[in-house]
């Protein structure tokens, strides 16, 4: 099988329906592509509208949900954690001063 590039991997997806004949690709091109979901709608912050429209396969594939869900919850996790970090260390700098 000759590997394809991360946008061939999303613009496949986005155009064909999930098909029992296609679903494990599906699935597999989905967790390939994660760290693109990830990083743009860390920066976009886009509505779930405009997330369904660029990854239509949130809705088809229940697993890339499952995935995406899990994504989404180490996301606010992290985050949430930088701001602790954050915090700690502007407390940290205003005793010492």
């Amino acid at each position: 099988m000759v590997d394809i590039g991360l946008a061939e991997k999303e613009r496949f997806m986005r155009e064909n329906e999930v098909t029992a004949a296609n679903k494990e690709k599906m699935l597999q091109f989905h967790c390939d592509t994660l760290d693109i979901h990830r990083k743009w709608i860390a920066a976009k912050k886009p509505t779930m509208t405009d997330i369904v429209k660029r990854f239509p396969r949130f809705i088809t594939l229940k697993a890339a949900v499952r995935i995406q869900y899990l994504l989404y919850i180490y996301y606010i996790y992290t985050y949430k954690m930088i701001m602790a970090r954050m915090v700690f260390i502007l407390i940290l700098i205003l005793y010492l001063n």
